[in-house]
């Protein structure tokens, strides 16, 4: 018959389990004293160096680049807005000094109006009736109108030019005091021809306001024409030229 004996729990189970770990961490020790230390050349260190220094500057020179493309980029566009601007002032300081140039042209051109047309009026009113005289030998008659100052003179000269222009038919003068010295109109039958200052200017200087892009109706009606000495002149009696009549020019004829 088998015996038994009563555990005193007199057994210690914490010096076999310390005793197991001191053997496992000697074991370990032991395997990594047999495993060789890893060994590198100067060669081998070198390149690898050399690999990591050239990795290094190709990633910092692409940063550096797109950098740049992206800074050039951005100040490009900066410049851009800044040359379109540019543009946009200097073609507006170019439009302003066409304007004041053209603008000052006609200025001294007023002034020297008045002296010059004092000179060469009745010059212009001659040519004026020599053409028609020359053109309209067929004509019965014609009437010459003219400024009561300017007709004597005008009678004088343009007698000694009929015969020389074979005119046949009968030329009558009448002084009439709604034309302007150096002004004249001659009529004939079916038409008529006339030099006239006042259209020349209005002409004139409806062609400076489209130039300039200044050209604006006020109420319905044209600005006032600046006269030849360059204040504002006002509507004249000037009579009405008869039917067939064409202002602003030398001797049209019908």
């Amino acid at each position: 018959m088998d015996t038994y004996e009563k555990f005193l729990f007199q057994t210690s189970f914490e010096v076999a389990a310390l005793a197991s770990a001191a053997e496992a961490k000697a074991a370990e020790e032991v395997a990594a004293e047999e495993l060789p230390a890893p060994t590198f050349s100067e060669e081998e260190l070198a390149a690898a160096k050399q690999s990591a220094f050239a990795e290094g500057k190709a990633a910092g020179l692409t940063e550096a680049e797109a950098g740049i493309a992206r800074q050039t980029e951005e100040r490009l566009a900066a410049l851009t807005e800044r040359f379109e601007s540019l543009a946009g002032i200097i073609d507006e300081k170019i439009s302003e000094n066409h304007q004041e140039s053209l603008l000052a042209a006609m200025t001294v051109v007023r002034k020297l109006f008045p002296q010059l047309s004092n000179s060469e009026r009745l010059m212009e009113a001659q040519a004026v009736v020599e053409d028609c005289l020359e053109r309209l030998r067929e004509e019965p008659r014609m009437v010459v109108r003219a400024a009561d100052q300017d007709l004597d003179s005008l009678k004088d000269h343009i007698d000694t030019c009929i015969a020389r222009s074979g005119f046949n038919g009968k030329l009558v003068f009448l002084a009439d005091n709604r034309l302007s010295p150096g002004d004249i109109r001659v009529e004939w039958a079916d038409g008529g021809a006339e030099r006239d200052q006042n259209a020349i200017w209005q002409e004139i200087d409806g062609i400076i306001a489209r130039t300039l892009g200044a050209a604006k109706e006020q109420d319905g009606k044209s600005p006032p024409t600046a006269g030849a000495d360059g204040t504002e002149q006002k509507d004249t009696s000037q009579p009405a030229p008869p039917a067939g009549t064409e202002p602003l020019r030398r001797a049209e004829t019908a």
